[in-house]
């Protein structure tokens, strides 16, 4: 008997997955998600450099944190454009 249950709610767990791609906040959070982790490995390299000193790894993490407040990232900003031109 679990078992059935069990089934039937990954079924539908599936089948909702299926629909998640194609809404808008998906691709936005996929658009935000991407130039996150392009930031952070930009970060990370320079953060592992040799001649990287306490108060340029300070000022390195300040800047990039400041770079998401100021205006969206690439892959945001695509996204958004194509929402707003009804391209998705």
């Amino acid at each position: 008997m679990e078992d059935r249950k069990l089934d039937a709610k990954w079924k539908a767990v599936l089948h909702d997955l299926g629909k998640r791609p194609a809404s808008p906040e998906f691709l936005l959070d996929l658009g935000l998600i991407y130039d996150v982790l392009q930031e952070l490995a930009i970060l990370s390299i320079e953060l592992q450099s040799q001649q990287v000193t306490p108060p340029r790894a300070d000022l390195l993490i300040k800047r990039t944190k400041e770079s998401f407040k100021d205006e969206p990232g690439e892959h945001t900003q695509l996204v958004l454009n194509a929402t707003k031109n009804g391209e998705f």
